[in-house]
């Protein structure tokens, strides 16, 4: 609940501020919505708990290291996937 409460602020938060992005159909929104949801599994699968037990288990780095070069992947995915995927061209309308 947590988390979908923390990705719905951010998708919020994104969606106004930080690409501005307009939708015009009850449609469109749920399908950025959607997809910024979906974006933000991948990232915490992928990036988050994937590469963060192969770092600790298989290259046996410091967990707290592996943690923050987690994060900090998360951070530049999430973006990626925003700006290139979910508001593309969202900004410029």
């Amino acid at each position: 609940m947590s988390w979908a409460c923390a990705v719905l602020f951010a998708y919020i938060t994104n969606k106004l501020f930080v690409f501005e992005s307009k939708t015009k159909t009850v449609k469109d929104f749920l399908l950025e919505m959607g997809s910024f949801f979906l974006a933000r599994v991948v990232s915490g699968i992928l990036c988050d708990v994937g590469t963060f037990a192969l770092m600790v288990k298989v290259l046996h780095i410091n967990d707290l290291i592996a943690k923050i070069i987690t994060q900090v992947m998360v951070v530049i995915v999430n973006y990626v996937f925003s700006k290139f995927f979910i508001f593309k061209n969202k900004a410029k309308q």
